[in-house]
């Protein structure tokens, strides 16, 4: 059987034009229009609770909130695939080694080779 390519799916809702046709709506409503009616209007069609979570989104990041914005992070990138805490105690006589003078390390070495006579 040959692969076959997944059908595309719809984009989402919040990365569409509905978000700015929201925003215009309750920027320009009235004093008494509620936001459930801002929601139920038929060119916007959402859920009050989505309406909600993009207006705390524009307080945040304001004018920007209008576009499609990836997740804020302090750091970006890959997670580490280890840890320091998981790798110093392991090689920590390796780094006491190699931090000793070279005279000093030669020995260590003849004293741990099986070939020079142990």
């Amino acid at each position: 059987m040959a692969p076959t390519t997944p059908p595309s799916s719809p984009k989402r809702s919040e990365y569409s034009i509905d978000k700015c046709r929201f925003f215009d709506a309750y920027d320009r409503k009235k004093s008494a229009t509620s936001l459930g009616q801002i929601c139920r209007r038929r060119d916007i069609d959402i859920k009050p609770s989505t309406a909600r979570t993009w207006l705390k989104k524009r307080e945040i990041l304001g004018y920007g909130a209008r576009r499609r914005t990836r997740k804020l992070s302090n750091r970006l990138g890959r997670k580490s695939t280890f840890y320091a805490e998981e790798i110093l105690p392991k090689h920590i006589d390796e780094i006491k080694i190699l931090e000793e003078r070279y005279s000093h390390r030669f020995q260590l070495q003849e004293d741990s080779d099986p070939l020079h006579g142990n």
